[in-house]
């Protein structure tokens, strides 16, 4: 095939993500921080991440159309004994005069359709760790949310209030995490658990489990 010839370029992150601090395993945080070899994503999920970006990048151009956007990919950041745990916002929208942190998000028709049932802050625990820290990080109390249909093109908007007590948790867990030199333990049982199936770290958490 012709798109079997095509390399798309991949450069892994050097530390821990604001994005990936309220992942459910422990040890998967751990393994981040700490730059444990992990596979590389596949050229599929790689167009996947491009076409989240592009996607991201279409909102935020309509959005400007009528609402002022500001601050798109702003760096922001914890420090703890010298290691930064840094993400990068969306944006900051200001509807009706007041501030709201920008968070957008691109799903398939079937995961879309979950989160219109159960709403956004039940539909990942990783994504709601993201826009509640990145949110206090910011010094905002406001959270506005669009989630895009990639199979039809439909739009899932939510407005969020600030949980700063759940985001000082999130944080704090996560701090406590790096913070130890031994490699927490494995979340899943073993290699074929759903879990696993789907993680990077599959291969380095289970080389030496016989």
């Amino acid at each position: 095939m012709v798109m079997d010839k095509i390399n798309i370029h991949y450069s892994p992150r050097s530390h821990l993500g604001l994005s990936e601090i309220g992942h459910k395993c422990d040890r998967y945080i751990y393994n981040v921080h700490n730059n444990v070899p992990c596979m590389r994503p596949d050229e599929r999920l790689l167009r996947i991440f491009k076409l989240g970006n592009a996607i991201e990048d279409l909102i935020i151009e309509d959005l400007r159309t009528a609402y002022d956007v500001f601050d798109c990919q702003k760096e922001i950041f914890i420090e703890h004994n010298g290691s930064l745990i840094k993400g990068h916002i969306d944006g900051i929208i200001y509807i009706n005069n007041i501030p709201h942190l920008l968070e957008i998000k691109s799903a398939s028709k079937s995961r879309f359709n979950q989160l219109k049932k159960c709403g956004y802050e039940e539909w990942s625990e990783t994504y709601k760790a993201q826009i509640h820290t990145y949110c206090t990080i910011c010094e905002l109390s406001k959270i506005f949310v669009i989630v895009y249909n990639k199979d039809n093109s439909d739009i899932y908007e939510e407005f969020i209030d600030l949980n700063i007590s759940y985001a000082i948790d999130v944080m704090k867990r996560a701090i406590s995490i790096i913070g130890v030199r031994q490699r927490p333990k494995m979340l899943c049982p073993n290699a074929g658990f759903y879990r696993a199936k789907m993680c990077k770290f599959q291969e380095e958490c289970f080389k030496n489990v016989g």
